[in-house]
């Protein structure tokens, strides 16, 4: 039920480099990479999910649920996540950003961060 996004055809598939054709034909139908393949994908963003299907159609793939910033946020109230640095929800301006980078992050990038451990 994840079909091409906007009515996408097939001929708009991010085109296969010569070895993993090589590699497709080796292996028959399926397992175009021969190794397994990972995707990370907010509940939230069901469009990407569904081009991600789409493209990876024809490749054995899992799907693995992002964190997002409320759960992050959750996680450190109930003190299953702990974290050294200050988070914030932005940086207030470059000079900031600048002078506290190496200890500051934004709740975005301990998400990020946390969906891909």
């Amino acid at each position: 039920d994840w079909g091409p996004p906007g009515g996408r055809s097939a001929r708009t598939r991010a085109p296969m480099t010569r070895q993993m054709m090589q590699r497709k034909q080796s292996l028959g139908t399926g397992d175009v990479l021969g190794m397994p393949v990972y995707y990370i994908n907010l509940d939230s963003r069901r469009e990407r999910r569904g081009l991600m299907e789409w493209m990876l159609a024809e490749q054995p793939h899992t799907r693995v649920r992002a964190t997002n910033t409320d759960e992050v946020r959750e996680m450190l109230n109930k003190g299953t996540l702990i974290c050294r640095a200050t988070l914030l929800d932005a940086f207030p301006n470059r000079t900031f950003w600048v002078e506290t980078r190496r200890s500051t992050f934004t709740y975005t990038e301990a998400a990020t961060t946390y969906s891909h451990l």
